[in-house]
């Protein structure tokens, strides 16, 4: 059996590979998901918070495969509407963005096979708490996560990830995964 070897010797194999790039793809469309409900709501978003929630969808958008000929011009739409969105608030930048929302959610949905970059599953074993927030994981043969070696770390990574949340999303982080399979795309 093949392997491949990632940061800090994580062995991932590759069936694994692509279970761990199908729990990055949930995270992402989770997010963006997130961000929907969050902009359709349409509660007022203080600036520090309206400028996290672009910097962290420009984040999502940089986990996509480049090249491919429907992803990536969703994926810079995205990009460069919440950055629009970011700097002015305004509400037809709200309205824009949520269209690419819109737009990426079907692209993804509809896409076949993985659409996350080559390196999106190094990027997900050094934020697992994203990974695996509210998501809804069935188990799968041969996923090997890195060994904590201080557990210290993992629990202040884990509290940071929490607080990034609740700035982020609010009581939006709450809903459950059935409210969040309900939005379109």
């Amino acid at each position: 059996m093949s392997t491949i070897v990632y940061h800090r010797a994580v062995r991932v194999l590759w069936g694994a590979m692509s279970i761990l790039h199908s729990y990055v793809e949930a995270a992402v469309r989770r997010d963006l998901t997130r961000a929907r409900l969050l902009l359709t709501a349409g509660a007022r978003l203080s600036t520090v918070r309206r400028r996290a929630i672009a910097e962290h969808l420009v984040w999502l958008c940089g986990l996509t495969e480049l090249g491919t000929a429907l992803i990536s011009p969703a994926a810079v739409g995205l990009r460069e509407a919440a950055v629009v969105f970011g700097d002015t608030g305004m509400a037809p930048d709200r309205d824009d963005l949520i269209k690419r929302l819109d737009v990426f959610l079907r692209v993804t949905a509809a896409h076949p096979g993985s659409w996350t970059a080559p390196d999106a599953a190094r990027i997900a074993c050094r934020n697992l708490p994203w990974v695996l927030d509210a998501l809804v994981v069935r188990g799968g043969p041969g996923l090997v996560l890195p060994r904590i070696e201080a557990p210290e770390v993992a629990r202040t990574r884990a509290a940071e990830y929490r607080r990034k949340r609740s700035m982020l999303w609010g009581p939006v982080a709450l809903a459950s995964p059935e409210t969040l399979d309900g939005v379109p795309g």
